[in-house]
């Protein structure tokens, strides 16, 4: 099997609330319209309408296979419902506490996917952060250091590809 690094894992939040959702896909657009009910195909947990619409906050881009992805994303989620967390943001600031959480559990994720699959296979991967959260979080030199320094870019509008 051949690798294809389009795929990725996301955190959405919603608009109108403190709700997030982790997910992975090979198409951005299709499913990001899916989550917001525009096609049909999103997930249960992101169809009630008092959370849309949904935009993405982190994308973790260029896993080699679909079982790699779906591997982080598995992680991601795990880490983020374990207990002990607590915000650390550079400023107080006024994001939802969800988001924070998923950001701060990104690290342990990176550290256990580099421990199931090497470090090797960290390096092709890059971090894209919606502006307001890496801001929040001491900008992008910071959330790189948390992760391991992997690359981290901003996302100019979280709403398109």
């Amino acid at each position: 099997m051949q690798a294809d690094s389009r795929w990725i894992c996301y955190c959405l939040r919603s608009v109108d609330d403190s709700s997030t959702y982790i997910g992975a896909t090979v198409n951005e657009l299709r499913r990001l319209r899916q989550h917001n009910g525009e096609i049909s195909g999103g997930a249960r947990a992101t169809s009630r309408q008092s959370r849309r619409p949904w935009k993405k906050a982190i994308v973790v881009r260029g896993f080699g296979t679909k079982t790699r992805a779906l591997s982080f994303e598995k992680t991601w989620k795990l880490v983020s419902k374990q207990a002990g967390w607590r915000c650390d943001c550079a400023t107080n600031c006024n994001l939802s506490r969800p988001i924070c959480r998923r950001l701060r559990c990104l690290t342990r994720a990176f550290e256990c996917y580099e421990r199931r699959h090497g470090s090797a296979n960290r390096d092709t991967l890059s971090i894209h952060v919606a502006s307001d959260i890496a801001r929040a979080h001491g900008g992008t030199d910071r959330v790189s250091q948390r992760c391991h320094n992997a690359r981290v870019e901003i996302m100019q509008d979280p709403t398109q590809v």
